[in-house]
């Protein structure tokens, strides 16, 4: 009995996502149940090495460690379910940061206890089972089990996890494209860049303002749900009363990815997720987007936001495509107001705040000569909603998220009225937009039920003295469509987005095609990723469309780093007892400033915890960049390989001496030809590195004319 309840735990997770729409074509239940029984067999018959003592305890920690890590990412994949309404997979691979697991473990701690005592117990009696076994009988069962893994585990948990893996890696192998190269994907809307930002030329002048407001997890089902009667007025009526887009796909899968996406035209690489463009310095920076059409026509460009301005390379991003200030929670958080916890949520200020100071800034600009672009993203229905104190309860449902909802909804209202009073209508067009759909979860499909798989998003454009018209589908249309609307000019040509109707298009999102704003039902297995149809769409005609578009914007990404020369030394000092960095200097250049962990800057106790330290260097063009954590928790291999590969010729890796760091650097060095000093500072491509003890600390010192020529 208890085998027989240990295969539907194992099982109904699985047909448990396939019921729920998580997973598109559903195998016959017989295929689940044979995956769910060969892995079931796999862990409890798991051979145990009996020939001494030592073997004996290896092989059985490394059973215990199996078991435990299938059966805690059952429960991980449905924590991940519960939360964001999908499993594991690329998206997933995206989201992952440490806030994200922060976020998670406040969210889940009382179940994580729970589930930690439950597969504890589990892998207990399976331990415990095996001992049921003849030694012969376990091997065969063993054997037969692997082979029947082999042919069906991909409906497993283990399965869906290293597809997710090979997936991800996959992206990172993609090269660059050329305009002529992408040519191939033209029936499918994808057309090449014709000019980088710093070529942008302008054909237009007397030019209206724009406002770009993101809603945080936005969905059109928000103001559709029968279940919640005036939920959203302030938004209906925005939907009546000014042009509505509909419908509007979300091609996006988080805030960064939806900034991008919109601004730029095109589905990004985020393959690195919130340090994709937060570590990499330089990615895209060379792509235009419109901000970089709209600073050339002389444009005053604000950014506000209520978290954090540096999460995710958020301010670099933009401070680099033309705009002229970014304003987020670091210019909030040291003001009496908000001081002990109070006024604002845990991302930082709270949504009624937010548009305040937006609207007062706005007011001013308006008063100026040049034309003006505000940007503004709020929180407040980031799940599990953060309601702002000044909005009003809705009356139907005290619950946490719907109120959020409401609130948005009230503040949303509130501040275009305003606009309109002011008269700053009259000569401004207000964009609407969400930055991504709500995520598909437990939550969402518990308040909404299966509208939350409508990923259109909610979107209108308010336009009181229109110049001319847009056709909208998908969320990267908005830079031409913007453009147009305001009257701008240009010679900016966008890879996906368009402001004019197209007949028969296909909308491309991350795992799907849409037209009509309808999905389109496709073949997901891709034995051949290079082949593309023209005919009928398959998963192997959208990954090779996604990798061109990755290929080709690639192009577009430049170098912001630090040149070298022969001269050049990278001076590391440690604390007197190495648990700790003190210094590191490039040529006399403090680089401490320049580190992201998890898309943010690294605070300064991160300097002597887990988590090694990697400069990328790129010997082409002598320069030395991409400075990021590379957490202990997470997978060095593959991050180190996606970042060499795709940057870098050579590399320096460090960390303060603790036993997790120098564990890792032991590893790497089994895994890639490194030359280490003092077993805490590796080099990629270099045999001479020195080590000096002139110094009052202890000191690493690469020269880097030994790195800049391999060591020849």
């Amino acid at each position: 009995m208890g085998l027989i309840a240990l295969l539907l735990v194992v099982s109904a997770e699985t047909n448990v996502l396939y019921n729920k729409g998580i997973l598109l074509d559903k195998p016959d239940f017989y295929l689940i149940i044979m995956a769910s029984l060969c892995l079931l067999l796999l862990l409890l018959t798991w051979p145990v090495v009996s020939r001494n003592r030592l073997s004996q305890i290896i092989s059985m920690t490394l059973k215990v460690v199996v078991i435990l890590s299938v059966f805690l990412l059952i429960f991980i994949e449905l924590a991940i379910v519960d939360f964001a309404g999908m499993a594991f997979g690329q998206e997933v691979m995206y989201h992952t940061s440490l806030d994200a697991v922060i976020l998670g473990l406040k969210e889940y701690k009382y179940i994580l206890l729970t589930v930690l005592v439950v597969v504890g117990l589990l892998t207990w009696f399976m331990m415990s089972a095996t001992r049921l076994t003849g030694h012969r009988l376990q091997w065969i069962t063993f054997a037969f089990s692997l082979l029947g893994f082999v042919l069906w585990g991909h409906f497993t948990v283990v399965g869906r996890l290293y597809k997710a893996g090979m997936d991800y890696y996959s992206q990172s192998q993609v090269k660059s494209m050329s305009a002529e190269e992408l040519q191939k994907f033209d029936f499918l809307g994808i057309q090449p860049i014709t000019t980088d930002k710093n070529n942008i030329k302008i054909r237009s002048s007397n030019h209206k303002n724009l406002i770009v407001v993101y809603l945080e997890s936005f969905s059109r089902v928000f103001t559709e749900s029968s279940r919640y009667p005036n939920l959203t007025p302030n938004l209906n009526q925005f939907k009546q009363r000014y042009q509505e887009l509909y419908p509007y796909i979300s091609s996006a899968s988080f805030t960064m990815d939806g900034l991008i996406t919109s601004m730029c035209g095109f589905i990004p690489d985020m393959r690195m997720g919130n340090n994709t463009i937060a570590s990499q310095q330089g990615t895209y920076s060379a792509l235009p987007c419109y901000p970089d059409v709209l600073h050339k026509a002389g444009f005053t460009q604000e950014f506000f936001g209520g978290a954090k301005k540096q999460f995710a390379g958020k301010a670099a991003f933009l401070l680099g495509h033309g705009f002229d200030r970014v304003i987020g929670w670091e210019d909030f958080v040291d003001l009496p107001e908000y001081q002990n916890g109070r006024n604002h949520n845990w991302w930082g200020l709270n949504d009624d705040d937010l548009f305040e100071r937006a609207f007062i800034r706005v007011s001013e600009l308006h008063k100026q000569d040049r034309p003006f672009h505000t940007q503004i993203l709020s929180i407040g229905t980031h799940l599990k909603g953060f309601v702002s104190p000044s909005c009003e309860p809705y009356s139907e449902t005290s619950h946490r998220y719907i109120n959020a909802i409401h609130c948005t909804d009230q503040l949303l209202g509130q501040f275009v009225n305003r606009l309109d009073e002011a008269g700053i209508l009259e000569n401004t067009v207000v964009y609407i937009t969400g930055d991504h759909g709500v995520f598909r979860s437990d939550l969402s499909l518990e308040l909404f039920g299966k509208q939350v798989e409508d990923r259109n998003l909610y979107g209108v454009i308010i336009d009181k003295s229109p110049r001319s018209s847009v056709h909208v589908e998908s969320l990267y249309d908005l830079a031409p469509s913007v453009l147009k609307l305001v009257g701008v000019e240009h010679n900016v040509q966008f890879v996906l987005g368009r402001n004019y109707p197209i007949k028969d298009r296909m909308v491309l999102a991350r795992s799907h095609f849409y037209k009509n704003g309808q999905l389109i039902v496709q073949d997901d297995n891709c034995d051949t990723p290079s082949s593309i149809s023209t005919q009928a769409v398959n998963g192997c005609t959208l990954k090779s469309a996604l990798n061109a578009i990755k290929g080709h914007t690639q192009l577009f990404s430049t170098t912001d780093g630090i040149a070298l020369t022969a001269e050049s030394k990278l001076i590391i000092g440690f604390e007197k007892s190495l648990t700790g960095i003190e210094s590191i200097k490039l040529d006399g250049l403090d680089l401490k400033r320049l580190f992201k962990r998890d898309g943010f800057a690294v605070q300064d106790k991160y300097y002597g915890l887990p988590g090694l330290f990697y400069v990328g260097i790129n010997e082409d063009i002598r320069t030395a960049e991409n400075f990021v954590v590379i957490r202990a928790d997470k997978n060095p291999n593959q991050l180190l390989w996606n970042l060499k590969d795709e940057f870098e010729q050579g590399f320096v890796l460090f960390g303060a001496k603790n036993s997790e760091n120098m564990g890792i650097l032991e590893h790497l060095k089994k895994e890639h030809e490194l030359s280490c000093m003092f077993d805490l500072v590796c080099v990629s491509q270099l045999t001479g590195a020195g080590f000096n003890n002139g110094y009052e600390q202890p000191t690493v010192e690469i020269n880097m004319k030994s790195l800049l020529t391999g060591g020849k």
